[in-house]
């Protein structure tokens, strides 16, 4: 039960994170524009480590409060692993389907 205590800690910066991924895409690629995502060396860097450090945040999350939830939580942890050590392999097209499709439904649901 303690654990729970930082939970709330730690799903209050997933939604966070998902608000600066939210801002950064709304002002610097317009919209949802995905021309500019794409073009934008600097935007696509910040939403990549935000998604690093959201996977972090979901890492610490206890067991616990992740039972009944559909929400799955293992993908986004093996996610945040792979984008940190992937370096030159980065799919953008897959990182700009992770923020347009499914951070709005993490987002609802934390």
């Amino acid at each position: 039960m303690q654990n729970n205590k930082f939970d709330k800690i730690y799903f209050e910066r997933i939604v966070r994170t998902n608000d600066t991924i939210e801002y950064y895409i709304n002002i610097y690629a317009q919209n949802y524009n995905e021309e500019n995502f794409f073009q934008n060396a600097i935007l696509k860097d910040a939403c990549l480590m935000q998604l690093i450090n959201l996977g972090e945040y979901v890492s610490k999350i206890s067991d616990e409060s992740k039972e009944n939830s559909s929400i799955d939580w293992n993908t986004i942890k093996a996610a945040r692993n792979y984008y940190a050590h992937a370096y030159d392999y980065i799919n953008w097209v897959r990182i700009w389907e992770v923020l347009k499709l499914h951070l709005p439904i993490l987002k609802k649901s934390s």
